[in-house]
């Protein structure tokens, strides 16, 4: 039979043992759970970036419609004021002193203000002589 002593230091070694085992298991565990938070935490982010990405692009999107209507608007509305000036001066003769007809005036100034009704400007009438 196995002395006291020796039989002592087994269990004293196995308790060890069992200790560092459990140890080793724990840290392991601990390591895993940390893990698992880690990736739910970038995960999370990484949903929060896309929605926001998704919500900026959506207001571009929103912003870009709005201009080009805008736009095609502008392009209408330019085409049918350029048409109105060549028809005031199609059958006009200049005077010598270059005095800008009535008419011309008019047109220039309803485009100013369409402009600046627009754009959210104000300005002053056109001054002639």
């Amino acid at each position: 039979m196995a002395s006291k002593s020796a039989m002592g230091r087994t269990m004293i070694d196995l308790r060890l043992i069992g200790a560092g085992v459990a140890l080793v298991t724990s840290f392991g565990a601990g390591w895993y759970v940390q893990g698992l938070r880690w990736d739910a935490d970038v995960a999370r982010i990484e949903r929060q970036a896309t929605e926001a990405r998704e919500a900026m692009r959506a207001q571009y999107e929103a912003q870009a419609t709005d201009y080009e209507g805008f736009r095609a608007d502008n392009e209408t509305a330019e085409t049918h004021t350029k048409t109105q000036i060549r028809e005031v001066f199609r059958d006009v003769e200049i005077p010598a002193d270059c005095a800008v007809p009535d008419d011309a005036v008019r047109l220039l100034d309803q485009a100013r203000v369409r402009a600046n009704e627009a754009t959210g400007q104000s300005g002053g009438t056109v001054q002639g002589d």
